[in-house]
């Protein structure tokens, strides 16, 4: 089994907050039977920093030799829009031509998104895949772009909490509805926290088929 999204590497971004939460997340890993991990900390804020990204994910990979590992990012789409768009290729994910690409959660998905995506595929070759769509109010207030997303040619993930939110939550519904309607091309942990195992065996067990 394969988790393409997670933020298992501490002191990166707003996931594991230490090495010892990251072995915690590592026993979740494994007790949900995934074998295959992509590490994807966020690319956002003006503090990343690559080399200790590279760092922490060598010692998890030295760690559990059992588990087979990628590094890749979860690319904040504004904050590359800054740095420059150019720059896209030094955040695919391992050695593939796949970038993981993510809007403001909440937030509306910003005007011009498509001429930027056509830029990415046509011009460098790149594959799309856009995380976690149930979050993005253009979507929840217009279905449609996710057929939109799809036409693009772009890969759409669903994370695994927002399947467990409450009756009347939107992003719930919009993650059922992709899931129903044939949208989701992975079901992916998104894991901050140990705890995030647990509703992705939980979500997958209930939804996934």
């Amino acid at each position: 089994m394969r988790d393409e999204h997670c933020h298992i590497l501490w002191d990166v971004d707003d996931g594991s907050s230490s090495w010892d939460m990251t072995l915690a997340m590592l026993q979740g890993v494994r007790e949900s039977g995934i074998t295959q991990v992509v590490c994807t900390p966020h690319m956002r804020w003006h503090d990343f920093d690559a080399s200790k990204v590279h760092a922490h994910f060598e010692r998890l990979r030295a760690e559990a030799p059992d588990i087979e590992w990628t590094l890749g990012y979860e690319v904040y789409y504004e904050r590359l829009m800054k740095i420059g768009i150019e720059r896209a290729p030094e955040f695919t994910i391992g050695d593939t031509n796949q970038i993981l690409l993510e809007f403001n959660s909440g937030g509306e998905i910003p005007d011009g998104w498509d001429r930027a995506f056509w830029q990415l595929q046509s011009k460098m070759g790149l594959d799309i895949t856009v995380a976690h769509p149930e979050r993005y109010s253009t979507v929840l207030d217009d279905f449609d772009m996710v057929y939109r997303l799809r036409d693009m040619g772009c890969r759409l993930q669903v994370s695994a909490g927002d399947l467990l939110g409450g009756l009347f939550n939107k992003p719930r519904k919009c993650a059922r509805r992709m899931l129903d309607e044939g949208l989701c091309d992975a079901l992916v942990s998104d894991a901050h926290r140990p705890e995030h195992y647990a509703e992705f065996r939980k979500a997958r067990d209930k939804y996934w088929k």
